[in-house]
């Protein structure tokens, strides 16, 4: 799709309680008011939080890290945002 991108490919061990997440740009991107970034450091701190319950689902997953983001942005995103997550049963 992007002739100047390189991709590799792998294969990784999934153990049960394991979690993938796959998310867009505008996740990482979202800024508060005073042009901060979120990050990947705030996603990472906003799925671990709740993932290391063990006891949530992807969808609440899902539901937490949005949260945190409208938290950080105090509702106030500019970007598209997804997100996909995985939780090994």
């Amino acid at each position: 799709m992007f002739p100047d991108s390189s991709y590799e490919e792998g294969v990784a061990q999934l153990d049960p309680s394991d979690v993938v997440i796959s998310y867009t740009d505008g996740v990482i991107e979202a800024e508060n008011q005073s042009g901060v970034e979120w990050g990947v450091q705030g996603l990472f701190n906003a799925a671990t939080a709740r993932a290391r319950q063990g006891d949530e689902t992807a969808e609440q997953l899902v539901r937490s890290i949005f949260n945190s983001m409208d938290d950080f942005t105090q509702g106030c995103q500019t970007d598209d945002a997804t997100l996909a997550v995985l939780r090994v049963l």
